[in-house]
């Protein structure tokens, strides 16, 4: 890589059970490698509690990177990290616009309306608004534009607290669990 220093590095996807080496060790290497100053951050990416935990016995990361988005099922990994002073970063953040829904697309009208922005501003407010750090990819000049004002708006608080709440919590549950019924339907048929 021709440098000295590193500022993050991630485990991109914990160990399979064939891989020569567990989430212990690998952590603990990564623990080592940090403990050098080589490397300002370490972290890790796809991670759920159950290996987060495993992570803990040894050391707490920076960072975990995982798909995560308004409407996202991942609600309880990112409480657990925020509960642990786990940085999420979430990939993925403009999928409910790349996968519609009415319900979900009603709440990103009604930020967007609330606040001014454009649909992706209002869903890269709602994360950067409850701690959670977006992350996307574009090397579209006009999409990078479009993205810069999120950062400068602020989402009103009634929003989020809706957002955050068992009410909205138990709408995604029932939505997404009728969401993965027709999926699989869906691909069934598809196969058949």
């Amino acid at each position: 890589m021709n440098t000295n220093y590193i500022d993050l590095l991630l485990i991109h996807f914990p160990p399979k059970p064939n891989d020569p080496y567990t989430i212990q060790s690998l952590w603990q290497e990564f623990v080592s490698i940090k403990a050098t100053g080589k490397v300002r951050y370490i972290g890790v990416s796809n991670f759920d509690i159950p290996q987060l935990n495993t992570l803990l016995e040894i050391g707490t990361p920076t960072i975990n990177q995982i798909q995560y988005y308004l409407g996202s099922d991942n609600l309880e990994v990112v409480e657990f990290c925020k509960n642990h002073g786990i940085l999420v970063e979430a990939y993925g953040p403009l999928t409910p616009l790349r996968n519609p829904n009415p319900k979900t697309d009603a709440l990103i009208e009604k930020l967007q309306n609330a606040n001014h922005l454009t649909k992706s501003q209002a869903l890269f407010r709602y994360l950067l608004d409850n701690n959670i750090l977006p992350i996307t990819t574009s090397f579209k000049k006009e999409r990078l534009k479009e993205a810069l004002p999120a950062v400068a708006a602020a989402l009103e608080l009634v929003d989020l607290k809706f957002l955050f709440s068992r009410k909205y919590r138990n709408f995604l549950e029932i939505h997404l669990t009728q969401e993965r019924s027709w999926q699989c339907g869906h691909h069934l048929i598809a196969s058949s």
